[in-house]
């Protein structure tokens, strides 16, 4: 029996930035880097890159407290 060879890099930063003490800004990209038959995708979903194959990602919002 032969194991699949599968290697994964995963790179993500992220920040936040405070407009008043209730306001605040978040933002975040990342990026998966899939190797030999690895297929992990950059967010949970059904939507995976091909084995091999590399994905980036982003995502921001607004937060307000009240």
């Amino acid at each position: 029996m032969r194991l699949r060879e599968v290697i994964l890099e995963l790179l993500s930063a992220g920040m936040t930035y405070n407009f008043t003490s209730r306001l605040f800004w978040y933002a975040m990209v990342g990026n998966v880097t899939n190797g030999g038959r690895a297929e992990f995708s950059v967010e949970a979903t059904d939507e995976r890159p091909l084995p091999g194959n590399a994905q980036q990602g982003s995502f921001s919002g607004l937060v307000v407290t009240f």
